[in-house]
C-alpha cells in the first residue's frame, strides 16, 4: 500500500505551471486524432482561468477587444474576467464594464 501511495504521489501533477510525463502523455493522446494545426494543449485549474485564457486568445488572434457576457452570470474571479462582468456585486469605486462589452440576457427555452 505505501509503495502504490508512494507511486501515485511521484507522479501527481498538482499544478498546471509545471509539466509533469502524465500531462505531456495526456496532450499527446489529446491532440492525435485532431487536425494537424491543433497541435497545442494549455491546462488550467479553473474556469476562471479557462475563461481568462479563452479571452486572451481570442483578443489575440482576432485583434480586436470585445466580449459577449451573460447578465449576472459568474464569469471568474480574474481580473480581465472580473472587468468583463456586469454582476450587481460590484463594490462601489470598483470600474463598470468595459466599454467594448456587450451583455445579453440568459435565454431559456420557451
Amino acid at each position: 500500500m505505501a509503495r502504490a501511495i508512494y507511486r501515485q504521489a511521484s507522479a501527481l501533477n498538482t499544478n498546471t505551471r509545471y509539466m509533469c510525463d502524465v500531462a505531456v502523455e495526456y496532450a499527446a493522446r489529446l491532440t492525435a486524432d485532431l487536425p494537424d494545426h491543433l497541435d497545442t494543449c494549455i491546462f488550467v485549474n479553473s474556469g476562471s482561468e479557462a475563461n481568462d485564457l479563452a479571452m486572451q486568445i481570442a483578443m489575440s488572434l482576432s485583434r480586436h477587444d470585445g466580449g459577449l457576457i451573460i447578465d449576472q452570470a459568474y464569469h471568474g474571479c480574474t481580473e480581465l474576467t472580473t472587468a468583463l462582468s456586469n454582476e450587481s456585486w460590484r463594490p462601489k469605486g470598483r470600474p463598470t464594464p468595459r466599454k467594448w462589452t456587450f451583455s445579453s440576457a440568459l435565454l431559456t427555452p420557451a
